[in-house]
């Protein structure tokens, strides 16, 4: 009830993911080479629940790296669901054949650092291909918002004011989601609890700024 505002939702966690970030919380899901379900498992599911359940949430790990992610987005839409996505935007092409085959509903990118930390933080240099995916979502009229992850050692107030005037740059008109960093047992980096608390009035911006938990 809480991953797509609006919607009661089923989430699919797609297994995989290129980028390796220092706060990810799901290694096992990242790490796996394989999931625990095909898709035809999946579906067969989601048949049988078309009158309880109004959206998928696809998430990851990765779900734009799904080899088969188009048709399996065209089976749920002809399902009648909406669907929604969680990506890091590291496949712009993936990203707007969705957009341009009206296959997804809802995104949510992941904005993990600036350009100049994006390295550090993700692992991977894939920072243009991020930034190609924010470009197809500004030019396109997707329903869509911008997220980051705070409160641990690797992002600092510093780092969410160049975000957040990059996304004032490009035209972002929605709320920017700022969602707080969870230690838990499994990590897939070194990540740990910032030593100073995220102090929000520091920032110097007029995007619509929201907390979340």
């Amino acid at each position: 009830m809480l991953d797509y505002p609006g919607y009661l939702s089923s989430i699919l966690w797609f297994c995989g993911c290129k980028l390796s970030c220092s706060y990810c919380y799901n290694p096992n899901i990242v790490l796996a080479q394989e999931g625990q379900k095909t898709e035809e498992d999946i579906l067969v599911f989601l048949s049988q629940r078309t009158k309880f359940i109004d959206a998928i949430v696809l998430s990851g790990g990765e779900c734009t790296d799904y080899h088969n992610i188009l048709d399996f987005c065209r089976e749920l839409k002809q399902m009648g669901f909406k669907v929604k996505i969680d990506t890091n935007g590291t496949n712009p092409n993936t990203l707007q054949s969705l957009i341009q085959n009206d296959l997804v509903d809802y995104i949510a990118i992941d904005y993990k650092a600036p350009v100049n930390k994006y390295f550090q933080i993700c692992k991977r240099d894939m920072f243009d291909a991020f930034s190609d995916s924010l470009d197809i979502l500004f030019d396109s009229n997707m329903d869509f918002e911008v997220r980051s992850t705070i409160g641990y050692n690797g992002i600092d107030v510093h780092d969410i004011q160049l975000i957040a005037d990059d996304l004032f740059k490009r035209g972002y008109k929605k709320t920017y989601f700022l969602q707080k960093f969870i230690k838990s047992e499994q990590i897939l980096g070194c990540a740990e609890y910032s030593s100073k608390p995220f102090d929000c009035s520091l920032l110097n911006t007029s995007l619509d700024i929201e907390m979340r938990s």
